[in-house]
Order: structure tokens, then sequence, then C-alpha cells
């Protein structure tokens, strides 16, 4: 468990620098976007994030405890 939970946060750390570097890169700019898209956005690819992540590390947990072996 304690691997998965390694996973989970490292996964998310890793994804939220690259968007994050995207950012910097643009100059910080918001793509030509209102506040009202950005409220919307952000959320909307905090849940993607969350829910990639959690999943992958139910993948990954299922694996190693050889709970889905046959």
């Amino acid at each position: 468990m304690k691997r998965t939970i390694i996973f989970a946060l490292l996964s998310t750390g890793g994804i939220c620098a690259g968007l994050l570097a995207l950012w910097a890169l643009t100059g910080f700019s918001s793509f030509g976007l209102d506040r009202d898209d950005l409220s919307f956005l952000l959320p909307g690819v905090v849940m993607t994030i969350l829910l990639t992540v959690g999943l992958m590390a139910a993948m990954v947990y299922s694996d190693r405890s050889g709970t889905d072996k046959v």
C-alpha cells in the first residue's frame, strides 16, 4: 500500500509540474481564456488528474497484492 501511495503522489506531482512548466513557458498567459472559462477549466483538469492517478494506483495495488490472479 505504501508503494501505491508513493506512486500516486509522484504521478500527481509530475503531472502538476508539467502543467506548471507549460504555463510558465507561455509567459503565464491564460491562452486567451477569461476568468469564467478558467473557473470551469481548472477544477475539470484537477478532477481528471485525480481520477486518472487513482485508477492507475488501484491497478498497481491490485497487481502487486495478487488479488486479481486466477
